[in-house]
């Protein structure tokens, strides 16, 4: 078989033995997959589990991702916001790798100099594998152990919205830890952990492609790393970022840094952002337009400038905005992006 762990979320397709002896093939997004069995999502058939040693083979169908732009005509937004949470939560921490990392069963503790706390805070997807409090006592003992301050990530769904949030479990495992985020948040916050603001992932179907950089009276390049000039014009609360912010370069990742200058002043930059694809998902992150140059669709000349570069490659395209930043919201939402879910950290003072 050639699917992997990492194949969770993608559109794969499994042919395995039946109780008789036949062979069958089932296609859809893969949910679940450990030693003993995989759990794949059928549009029609639902959840449909196979054992491992059932499988005659498994594969990913390329180019396609859950909820992909390669979904049929008038499915590809419907199946792009039915990809559970603790799926998409994972693969948007793709695309931002952490300098060190540690599993705890299915989450993620991850670790480094970078300000950033996607870069150094526990990513809860899935089961840890241990009771919550004792996987959190886990998560408290890693991090003070490297000096840092404890954090976890916590995503779930948008309140109001039904949405599946947990892995898909198999039958008669018990289920995943992201289906127990309010229990989690409940846990944390007994505990004496300190949330941060919402922060909402939205979604599009990389199908709609996004008007070019003739939108705005600037030109945007690209380029494998950041400049010095990409630099100064990042923010982050209101400081620039330093090279040790960003994430480093991993195989599997293709990053793009999109700088914007402004045709009548090539010397100055308008804005800047991040692209990066892994695993089929481009995020498009690190987005600052200078305040002089707002309003202008130097955003969006930013975006479609990452799409050209590494969207080739894409199955989805989301971004990551404060819950409390409505305007900037409202522009993605214009852009065709969806939210589709919600994530915040927590931390744990030094008492």
């Amino acid at each position: 078989m050639r699917l992997q762990p990492g194949d969770v979320g993608s559109r794969v397709t499994v042919r395995h033995r039946l109780p008789d002896g036949r062979a069958t093939d089932v296609i859809g997004h893969l949910l679940t997959l450990d030693e003993q069995s995989l759990v794949v999502r059928h549009p029609e058939r639902g959840d449909v589990r196979v054992l491992v040693e059932d499988v005659v083979d498994g594969r990913v169908v390329a180019g396609v991702v859950h909820g992909g732009g390669a979904a049929r005509a008038g499915q590809g937004r419907e199946g792009l916001l039915s990809t559970p949470v603790t799926v998409a939560a994972a693969r948007t921490a793709l695309g931002w790798p952490a300098r060190s990392a540690l599993g705890l069963g299915d989450w993620l503790l991850r670790s480094g100099p970078a300000a950033m706390m996607r870069g150094r805070s526990a990513l809860v997807a899935g089961d840890p594998g241990l009771p919550l409090r004792a996987a959190l006592d886990a998560v408290v003992d890693h991090y003070r152990g490297l000096g840092l301050t404890p954090a976890v990530q916590v995503s779930s769904a948008l309140p109001g919205r039904r949405h599946h949030v947990g892995g898909g479990q198999a039958p008669g495992r018990r289920p995943a830890a992201g289906a127990r985020s309010a229990e989690l948040e409940e846990l944390l916050a007994a505990s004496g952990w300190t949330p941060t603001p919402w922060t909402v992932l939205a979604l599009r179907d990389p199908a709609r492609r996004t008007p070019g950089a003739s939108a705005a009276p600037v030109s945007v390049d690209l380029a494998p790393s950041p400049s010095a000039s990409w630099l100064a014009a990042s923010d982050h609360h209101g400081s620039p970022m330093t090279r040790a912010d960003l994430p480093p370069e991993r195989d599997g990742v293709a990053p793009a840094y999109a700088t914007a200058r402004p045709l009548d002043r090539p010397g100055e930059v308008a804005g800047v952002a991040r692209g990066a694809l892994a695993q089929g998902w481009l995020g498009v992150t690190c987005v600052n337009v200078h305040p002089d140059r707002r309003r202008r669709g130097v955003a969006t000349a930013l975006l479609a400038a990452v799409e050209d570069g590494l969207g080739a490659g894409a199955g989805a395209v989301y971004v990551q905005v404060a819950a409390e930043g409505h305007d900037a919201r409202a522009a993605w939402r214009s852009l065709g992006f969806t939210d589709h879910s919600r994530y915040r950290y927590w931390t744990l003072p030094d008492r």
